[in-house]
């Protein structure tokens, strides 16, 4: 590990590139307020080192719990539950993008602007259809849980290049619905309907497994 950068609270599951490199999230550490930190662990003949993608400063994001995800460029995208644009610090959904330098850029593709209607502070790692729209949780949203009991949410490029977010479902806390959905999604097969998981809700109040269906 490199001085001076440590990592606290590795939450995520990291992924591995076509070279077998380790990428991952940090939720605390950082030389700057330890906001959070990504990282790719290199694998050489002998051993891992670490290498510091991206160090997080609070207006762009802090608190990365989620993981990662490649798309077809090489560019990582993720979530912080906390910073971002809006006044509220709610979170963001975020993008890496390789240099041909060897370094990284990042870029808020979404800062999420009222937790209490649309939901906020994901601690989600995201997925992506074939048409490169992200979908994840978050947690608030319009419901009788204090502050929200979470939604589910997608990310689409549109043609100004500016991106829009979509709730897709507003968990309501009823025995037949779920409420916090702490955890991410999956894709069926067919890439159409998403699978996810709430902590509580359901008929006992001790969690549900979902489908969202187009």
């Amino acid at each position: 590990m490199e001085r001076g950068h440590p990592l606290h609270l590795l939450l995520s599951t990291p992924i591995l590139d076509k070279a077998g490199n380790l990428y991952g999230t940090a939720e605390e550490g950082g030389l700057a307020c330890s906001c959070g930190l990504i990282f790719e662990l290199k694998h050489t003949a002998t051993a891992w080192q670490e290498i510091i993608l991206y160090e997080f400063h609070g207006s762009d994001g802090f608190f990365p719990s989620g993981g990662l995800i490649f798309d077809a460029a090489g560019s990582l995208y993720g979530t912080t539950r906390g910073g971002g644009t809006s006044s509220c610090d709610c979170g963001t959904i975020f993008k890496l993008t390789p240099d041909s330098h060897g370094g990284w850029t990042h870029s808020i593709l979404y800062s999420f602007t009222d937790a209490n209607k649309n939901g906020g502070v994901p601690f989600t790692t995201l997925v992506m259809d074939k048409a490169g729209s992200f979908y994840g949780t978050a947690e608030g949203g319009i419901g009788p849980c204090n502050g929200g009991c979470g939604v589910v949410f997608k990310l689409s490029a549109g043609s100004n290049g500016k991106w829009k977010y979509t709730v897709l479902h507003r968990f309501t806390d009823a025995t037949n619905d779920g409420a916090e959905p702490f955890s991410g999604l999956v894709f069926d097969k067919a890439g159409k309907h998403l699978y996810g998981t709430t902590a509580f809700g359901g008929t006992y109040n001790q969690g549900t497994v979902y489908e969202i269906t187009p």
